[in-house]
């Protein structure tokens, strides 16, 4: 990620996401005008998810799951990434899904660090295998909820419902 100027001479970030695109991301406070935010970020934390995963199969497929059940959804490989857009967007973003283990940063210090920018963040944290010592002990240092990743789409969507209700899905970066 590195900070790049944009036409309208706004501080922007742009990163590479899931796909490998570049994409930008406007913190909200320097977005130009009458403050409003990015087209791509208005759904004010209704419905927009932040998912972390560094199986790209996996990444593709809840973020298209999630989509069509009406959430936007914004994507990061690795707990660095997902930090520093959670960082620029904490406001619209009102569920952070992230796999446990990834290389670079896990999903658990990655919450801890999303929960200086918010102490409020709900974070759900899954993977591909979690016994029932560590699921608690990530349940004591924070984490909303914590599963296994399902092998059914519905089960991922009963989990994030319980915390969540899909809005327009506008949180998706648009591409450069």
């Amino acid at each position: 990620m590195k900070n790049v100027v944009g036409d309208d001479s706004v501080n922007s970030y742009r990163y590479r996401n899931a796909s490998g695109e570049h994409v930008d991301a406007t913190p909200l406070d320097q977005t130009p005008g009458d403050s409003a935010a990015p087209e791509h970020l208005q759904n004010k934390a209704i419905g927009n998810i932040l998912l972390v995963d560094d199986d790209p199969l996996f990444l593709e497929l809840a973020r298209t799951v999630l989509q069509k059940a009406g959430y936007g959804v914004i994507s990061a490989v690795d707990g660095i990434e997902a930090v520093k857009l959670y960082s620029i967007s904490y406001k619209e973003i009102g569920l952070v899904l992230s796999d446990i283990s990834m290389p670079r940063m896990n999903g658990g210090d990655a919450m801890k660090l999303m929960r200086q920018v918010n102490p409020a963040v709900s974070v759900i944290l899954i993977s591909g295998h979690l016994e029932e010592p560590k699921r608690m002990m990530l349940l004591d240092a924070g984490a909303t909820e914590c599963f296994s990743k399902p092998d059914q789409p519905e089960l991922l969507l009963e989990h994030v419902r319980r915390f969540l209700s899909p809005g327009t899905p506008n949180v998706t970066p648009q591409k450069i």
